[in-house]
């Protein structure tokens, strides 16, 4: 996993993700989370395979 300086806008976005994240697991969802940066990378080979390391 990447570590990323944020700017003032991606950490607050991201304290709203982490919020909703906790609200949808108390609901007993799964929850991905994949930033944009990483889907452009991605093919679809590369999600299942992401989604299989967490055996969704």
């Amino acid at each position: 996993m990447m570590v990323y300086k944020l700017n003032k806008r991606q950490k607050e976005q991201r304290e709203r993700d982490d919020l909703r994240t906790k609200e949808l697991l108390e609901k007993g969802y799964n929850v991905i989370r994949i930033w944009e940066n990483e889907i452009k990378k991605m093919s679809v080979d590369d999600f299942k395979n992401k989604l299989e390391e967490i055996n969704v």
